[in-house]
C-alpha cells in the first residue's frame, strides 16, 4: 500500500511540474576577432501547486573563447497569486519599458554582456522580493526590494567586442554593502475607452544602474552609488501608431563625483498591414543624457550609449506558415557620429525548430574612449530547437 502512495505521489508532483527550454547552435563570424561556434540556450522547470515556483537554467558554450562559457541559475523564485493580488521572492528577470531600443526605465536586472552585449533581452536576474496589487479598474501599486548588488562581467580584451580601452576587474566597488537593499513603489494606470493609453510612475531609492567607473590598481572597476530616481513610462495608441516615452530623474545620494542627470527616450510605432502580403511596423526613437553640472559628469562613464541617440528600424512579418520575419535597425550617436546597423532574419522550420541570421556593423569614431579606429562586423547563422 505505501508503495502504491509514493508512486501516485510521485506522478502527481511530476504532473504538477512544467518543463521547456530551447537548445541553440550557432556559428559566429567576427571581422575584427577569431571565429567561434556556441551553443546556448535555458532550461525552464516551473511548479504550479498551492504556490507557483520556477527555476530557469541559462548556459552558453563558445568552441573559441573559454572566458565566455558559462551556466548559471538566472531565475529560481516563488510565486503566489491571491484574488487581487501577487507576491513573488527570489531571483527573477524583469522587463520594463516602452521602447524598442533601449528602456530607460529597466533599472532592477544588469545586463548579460557575456552573452550579447547589443541584446536588450539578455538579462541577468536580480535577488527580489515584489508585491503587486491590483484595483478594480486594472490600475495597480507595485511595491520591491532588490537585496544584494551582483558583480558584472565585461569579459576581457581576448572576447570580441571587449567595450573597455583599459584592463577590467569585476569586483564591484560599492557606495555601502552589495548586501544594502533598493526600494521602489510603481503605480500603473491607464484609459481604453476613447483614447487607449497605459502610464506608470515608478520611484527608486538605492543603486543606481548607471554605473562610475575607478581606475586603480591598473585595472578599471565598476562603482555603485546611491540615487533617488523618479521614472516615467507611457505609451499611447492611436489608430494604427503607437507613441512612447520613457523618462527618468536621478537625484545622486553622497556621490561627489557625479552630477544629478536625467535620462529622456521618445519614440513612434507605426504598423502597416499587407503590404505585398508583408506586415510592417516602423520604429523612431530618440533618446537623450542631460547633466546638473556638465562639468563633473563629463567623460564619468566610458561606457556611456543612448546619450544623444537615434533609432530607426523596420520590421517585415511574412504571412506565411513559417513565421518568416526580417528587422533592420540603425543607431546613429549624433554627438560622435557612430552607427550601428543590425540585419536580423528567421523563420520556422517546423513547430520547433527555427533557423536565424544576423549581420551586425559597427562604424565607430575616434572622438569616443570605446573606439578602437576600425570598423567591425559580426554575422551569426543560428538553428534553434524548442521543447
Amino acid at each position: 500500500m505505501k508503495i502504491v502512495v509514493m508512486f501516485a505521489s510521485l506522478v502527481a508532483l511530476l504532473n504538477a511540474f512544467e518543463l521547456k527550454g530551447d537548445i541553440t547552435s550557432e556559428y559566429v563570424a567576427y571581422s575584427h576577432s577569431s571565429n567561434e561556434v556556441q551553443f546556448l540556450g535555458s532550461l525552464e522547470a516551473k511548479y504550479k501547486g498551492y504556490v507557483e515556483a520556477q527555476v530557469s537554467l541559462n548556459y552558453l558554450y563558445s568552441t573559441k573563447y573559454n572566458q565566455r562559457n558559462y551556466a548559471n541559475i538566472n531565475e529560481a523564485y516563488i510565486f503566489k497569486e491571491y484574488d487581487n493580488s501577487t507576491l513573488s521572492l527570489g531571483k527573477r528577470v524583469f522587463y520594463i519599458g516602452e521602447l524598442e531600443g533601449f528602456n530607460i526605465a529597466d533599472i532592477i536586472n544588469a545586463k548579460d554582456y557575456i552573452k550579447d552585449p547589443f541584446d536588450i533581452s539578455a538579462k541577468l536576474g536580480s535577488y527580489v522580493a515584489n508585491y503587486t496589487y491590483f484595483f478594480e479598474n486594472d490600475n495597480s501599486l507595485e511595491v520591491g526590494i532588490k537585496l544584494y548588488e551582483e558583480n558584472l562581467d565585461l569579459g576581457d580584451s581576448s572576447t570580441p567586442y571587449y567595450i573597455l580601452p583599459l584592463r577590467y576587474n569585476d569586483k564591484l566597488l560599492t557606495q555601502k554593502s552589495k548586501h544594502t537593499p533598493s526600494f521602489y513603489a510603481s503605480y500603473s494606470f491607464g484609459e481604453d475607452e476613447f483614447i487607449e493609453y497605459q502610464n506608470k510612475i515608478m520611484f527608486w531609492y538605492g543603486y543606481d544602474n548607471k554605473r562610475d567607473f575607478i581606475y586603480q590598481d591598473d585595472n578599471l572597476y565598476q562603482y555603485a552609488y546611491m540615487v533617488n530616481k523618479l521614472i516615467f513610462l507611457s505609451h499611447i495608441v492611436y489608430d494604427d501608431m503607437i507613441f512612447k516615452f520613457e523618462g527618468s530623474y536621478s537625484d545622486v545620494i553622497d556621490y561627489k563625483k557625479m552630477s544629478d542627470y536625467y535620462q529622456l527616450g521618445f519614440g513612434m510605432q507605426k504598423g502597416f498591414y499587407d503590404v505585398g502580403g508583408v506586415d510592417l511596423t516602423l520604429f523612431l526613437e530618440y533618446y537623450h543624457y542631460g547633466y546638473k553640472d556638465d562639468k563633473l559628469s563629463k567623460n564619468i562613464d566610458i561606457s556611456e550609449v543612448y546619450d544623444n541617440d537615434l533609432f530607426v528600424a523596420l520590421r517585415g512579418v511574412l504571412n506565411d506558415s513559417y513565421d518568416t520575419s526580417l528587422k533592420l535597425g540603425m543607431l546613429y550617436d549624433i554627438k560622435n557620429k557612430e552607427k550601428l546597423f543590425k540585419l536580423q532574419s528567421k523563420s520556422k522550420i517546423t513547430d520547433s525548430i527555427a533557423l536565424s541570421t544576423e549581420f551586425l556593423r559597427i562604424l565607430p569614431s575616434q572622438n569616443t574612449l570605446l573606439a578602437n579606429t576600425k570598423d567591425k562586423s559580426r554575422v551569426k547563422i543560428s538553428a534553434s530547437y524548442s521543447f
